[in-house]
């Protein structure tokens, strides 16, 4: 079977496993092993276990504005922060990237927090959250100390909780074997083992 065959193969069969335990849609076979929405659930599950309810931006309502849509734009992912009562509490801006956020991304922030403040949608300490997957630059880790925005790299909350680190990594280790076997030329069987024992068990073992 050619090569480009067996990896679309390959793909789509380890593509259903994780899906199906996971919650994952597409998986990158690339460089760094990485899950499209791995930061997205590390940041959900690092603000559960401190007693927070994150959900969708889609269920906020002042987010139904167009204007306030606009700025939300371009954010990879933002999450709406709740209490056990329902209270909101803040946004959480999750930057996916593979570079450090830089100062420009302070400023969208710093004009989101105005907006909000100024039309009394931001009362009572709302809080403003940058999560980075490689972390910020120097500057805007100043900026964001004078404008009360809080910067949250990915490494700080696997520090705070090493079962989330230690579950992401062997995923990762997962995806890995899986793109190391199909260099190697190992069967379909092999490469969808790779990743069998990590499944939804070890993610429930992490939340609780």
């Amino acid at each position: 079977m050619p090569l480009k065959r067996r990896a679309t193969i390959i793909k789509y069969f380890v593509g259903i496993l994780l899906y199906r335990q996971l919650g994952v849609r597409e998986i990158s076979l690339g460089k760094r092993a990485r899950m499209p929405n791995e930061l997205r659930w590390l940041t959900r599950t690092y603000f559960q276990k401190k007693g927070l309810v994150p959900v969708d931006i889609a269920h906020w309502k002042p987010y139904r504005k167009s204007h306030i849509r606009k700025m939300l734009a371009n954010n990879n992912t933002t999450l709406l922060l709740k209490n056990s009562i329902g209270d909101h509490l803040g946004l959480v801006i999750i930057k996916d990237w593979n570079r450090i956020v830089g100062i420009d991304q302070g400023y969208q922030i710093s004009r989101l927090r105005s907006l909000l403040v100024n039309e009394k949608i931001a009362i009572n300490g709302f809080r403003f959250i940058m999560v980075s997957h490689r972390g910020f630059s120097e500057s805007i880790k100043g900026f964001a100390h004078k404008e009360e925005i809080e910067l949250i790299a990915e490494y700080e909350m696997t520090y705070e909780f090493p079962t989330l680190g230690e579950f992401i990594r062997r995923r990762r280790r997962a995806l890995e074997n899986v793109r190391e076997k199909d260099e190697d030329d190992e069967p379909i069987e092999a490469i969808v083992d790779a990743v069998k024992p990590y499944k939804i068990e070890a993610l429930i073992e992490c939340i609780m």
